[in-house]
């Protein structure tokens, strides 16, 4: 068994998979896995609960956008799991994708393990929009290269933002407003941060198909996934596909070609 894990600047998700896109997932908080007694405490629950053995995992690979996280987990994996590879996405396993990026290790490589995961499972051109801590909407062209796109402050950081900048706003979680027109302060709100982003993830598919419609033979495809997406998936119009594993589908290809 192979696990794949997606290290975010909020949660660290671990994807246990037998079978091919096919995957077990377990969220732990990214400030949490640097501890031993408390990973080792989480992966054995969850091994219990999916009825897996920890000495049948073979590999452990990881995609990070954290590096002092990434560094942590690696070191108490080796502890936990002595018999494991642990393997790093950018280190021991690269990302058979065209990077045509100005700068390109600029890009994170949680951007380009989705665009991988696009290239795979889904027809290109195609448009990635990961609701993670940052929100990134990113271009794959028909030739499944990785051209670019746009990184947008996400939720949490906008509802935090609006607490911790202001006198009298309450700080708030992540939760669907209750309708379009705020009666209260929380659900005003809510309703603006959710339609807005609603409105301003739409408005720029819509952009990016217009401004790109003469540079492609097929029509743009959306695909959509992060922490975010169960929420978004509500208020947004012009997404096509909603796939909550696109990272680790990516992840598992990177590991696969390079094997």
């Amino acid at each position: 068994m192979n696990v794949y894990i997606d290290i975010g600047n909020t949660s660290t998700v671990f994807g246990f998979s037998k079978k091919k896109d096919n995957y077990a997932v377990l969220r732990i908080k990214t400030e949490l896995i640097a501890d031993l007694l408390v990973l080792k405490k989480e992966l054995s629950a969850y091994l219990k609960k999916i009825k897996a053995k920890a000495d049948k995992i073979d590999n452990f690979v990881i995609c990070s956008v954290v590096p002092k996280a990434q560094a942590g987990l690696k070191k108490q994996l080796n502890k936990i799991f002595p018999k494991a590879k642990v393997l790093c996405i950018g280190k021991e396993v690269r990302i058979k994708i065209k990077n045509k990026y100005k700068i390109p290790e600029q890009v994170g490589l949680d951007r380009l393990v989705n665009a991988l995961g696009v290239k795979e499972n889904y027809s290109l051109p195609a448009l990635v929009v990961d609701f993670g801590t940052a929100i990134t909407i990113d271009l794959v062209s028909d030739k499944a290269e990785y051209l670019g796109g746009v990184i947008i402050p996400g939720i949490n950081l906008s509802l935090f933002s609006l607490h911790h900048h202001t006198a009298l706003l309450p700080k708030l979680s992540a939760k669907m407003p209750k309708a379009l027109l705020g009666r209260d302060t929380d659900n005003s709100i809510l309703s603006g941060v959710f339609n807005g982003y609603a409105c301003l993830i739409d408005g720029l598919i819509d952009k990016f198909k217009q401004d790109f419609k003469l540079k492609f033979k097929q029509p743009i495809k959306v695909i959509a996934t992060g922490g975010h997406l169960y929420l978004m998936k509500k208020l947004c119009k012009n997404i096509d596909v909603y796939d909550s594993t696109l990272t680790l589908k990516g992840i598992e290809s990177a590991f696969k070609s390079s094997v």
